[in-house]
C-alpha cells in the first residue's frame, strides 16, 4: 500500500522534550503535523509528558492516527503527499482552550481516543500552575532512516488574544 510505503519514512520512534521556560515538564501536550504537498497537514495531539518532561511517539502510534482520521474525512487529506517535514510544538493556553471546544461539540460525531478531553484539561491546570511564558520542544531520539526534517519552533504560553499588525510609519 502507497500510503504505508510513504509513512515508512517517519522515524520509528520520536522523543520529544517539552519544556516550560527552560526547565522540562510534566504533564503537557504536544502537537505533531505531518506536512503535505497537497490539501490538508495531519495534526495529532500526543503526551502528556512524563516527569522528564518526555514524549514518546511512534510510528504505530502515528500511522494509526493517520487511519482515524483518514476515516472520518477522506476527502481531506492525502498521505501519499506527504512532505518530508514533521512540526512539533508544545501546546499553548490557547490551543488547549481551543480543542476543549472543539471536542465538546464533536466528540459525540467523531471518534476522539478515551481520556481525550481529560488529557486536555490536565495540561490547562499544568500550565496555570506552571505559568511559564515560553514553551519549547526538543527532539532528543530520533530512529529513523534521516529522509523526514523533524522542525519545532518555541511558542507564547499564553497570547494576549491581539493579532499583531504592521505598524505604520
Amino acid at each position: 500500500m502507497k500510503t504505508r510505503f510513504v509513512l515508512a519514512t517517519i522515524p520509528e520512534r520520536l522523543t520529544a522534550v517539552v519544556s516550560a521556560d527552560g526547565r522540562p515538564s510534566e504533564g503537557l501536550l504536544i502537537v505533531l503535523s505531518l506536512q503535505m504537498a497537497r490539501k490538508n497537514p495531519f495534526n495529532f495531539v500526543f503526551g502528556p509528558s512524563n516527569e522528564e518532561g518526555k514524549v514518546e511517539v511512534s510510528r504505530k502510534e502515528i500511522e494509526r492516527e493517520v487511519g482515524r482520521t483518514l476515516k472520518l474525512f477522506p476527502l481531506d487529506y492525502d498521505p501519499s503527499s506527504f512532505n518530508g517535514r514533521i512540526n512539533i510544538v508544545a501546546m499553548s493556553y490557547h490551543q488547549l482552550d481551543s480543542a476543549l471546544a472543539a471536542y465538546d461539540i464533536y466528540h459525540q460525531a467523531s471518534g476522539y481516543p478515551s481520556g481525550y478531553r481529560e488529557k486536555l484539561t490536565t495540561a490547562l491546570t499544568t500550565l496555570g500552575r506552571l505559568e511559564p511564558k515560553r514553551l519549547n520542544v526538543k527532539i532528543t531520539e530520533k530512529s529513523g532512516n534521516g529522509k523526514v526534517r523533524i522542525h519545532t519552533e518555541s511558542v507564547m504560553a499564553r497570547s494576549n488574544d491581539h493579532r499583531l499588525t504592521k505598524r505604520s510609519g
